[in-house]
């Protein structure tokens, strides 16, 4: 699930998002499905558009805003899996390509502007500012400066879950100045 102005993007077990109008929350209204293929993963928005990665799908560009939902443009990569979005950028994590980040400011044709190695199996981000934070399932979480687009450069991190019997991180949340690792 993500939102943005009053919407409600929500990502099934039937390959499908559904967008809800939640304007008046004692009245949700659903604005419309659209098929995202199988294996969809993780989804993000922001303004008129969501962004849903799905391993081989790559990244989609939905726009989210009028009568129905409807893909408006792609980015084919190996394994897309999380995706986070701030401002013109998206950033995304591959299970093969590590931290990418994609220029979304024209919506109709996402470009990869930049990347990094971002651990072994990179299944979550959270971007706060200038940086963003990677949960990796076997390396722990990566915390990169992507202040220049072009060049993420990995800037801290720490392996937490080595030995520890909690499991390996998944999921990541900023609260605050707090960030929370879901293991």
């Amino acid at each position: 699930v993500a939102g943005t102005e009053g919407l409600a993007c929500v990502l099934d077990g039937n390959w499908s998002m559904t967008v809800i109008d939640i304007s008046e929350p004692t009245a949700p209204n659903i604005v419309g499905t659209i098929g995202v293929g199988d294996r969809a993963r993780d989804i993000a928005c922001n303004g008129d558009y969501a962004y849903v990665t799905g391993e081989e799908a790559g990244l989609q560009v939905i726009r989210i805003s009028g009568d129905a939902p409807a893909i408006v443009g792609t980015l084919d990569t190996a394994f897309a899996w999380a995706v986070d979005s701030n401002g013109p950028l998206a950033y995304c994590t591959d299970l093969q390509l590590g931290l990418l980040v994609v220029d979304v400011s024209d919506p109709t044709s996402p470009l990869l502007v930049g990347s990094a190695q971002a651990g072994d199996w990179p299944l979550a981000v959270e971007v706060h500012g200038s940086h963003a934070y990677v949960a990796d399932r076997y390396s722990g979480h990566h915390l990169f400066d992507v202040s220049q687009p072009s060049s993420p450069q990995r800037v801290g991190g720490t392996d937490v879950w080595s030995g520890q019997p909690f499991g390996h991180p998944w999921g990541l949340a900023i609260v605050g100045d707090l960030l929370c690792v879901a293991a």
